[in-house]
């Protein structure tokens, strides 16, 4: 077997399903994709925190709508849907307060999920450079 024949395996932290239809294994588009996306969730924990702090529930809606999709180009469907889930939320929601506990548990994530996506993009680098 030679490099060339040897396929990329996504991590099962994501949805590989998803992934390999979004992007038909071309890696590279994959990679560019992810570090995008991954260079644009980087303040997400911090700007969130601070929309929660200032008690501006729509502009925290507004800001989880539009880095949601962010969540679905790199794979991380549950995470998306988690993200839809407290978008929901804010839209009842009359003050930060009563969204604490899921706000809290949602930064949790979103911290993780940076570490998550940045060790993919690390895999798929070596990969692409041994393909190289």
């Amino acid at each position: 077997m030679n490099k060339e024949e040897i396929q990329y395996v996504y991590s099962g932290r994501f949805d590989t399903a998803f992934l390999e239809e979004m992007y038909a294994g071309d890696i590279q588009t994959a990679a560019e994709i992810f570090e995008s996306s991954l260079n644009h969730l980087l303040p997400s924990a911090d700007e969130s925190a601070i929309l929660y702090r200032n008690g501006d529930v729509e502009a925290l809606r507004k800001y989880f709508h539009k880095i949601k999709p962010l969540y679905g180009y790199v794979g991380l469907l549950k995470v998306q849907a988690k993200v839809q889930h407290f978008e929901d939320a804010c839209s009842t929601a009359g003050i930060p307060d009563e969204l604490k506990a899921e706000f809290n548990e949602l930064l949790n994530l979103m911290t993780e999920s940076l570490s998550v996506i940045r060790q993919e993009l690390i895999r798929m680098k070596m990969y692409l450079n041994v393909r190289a």
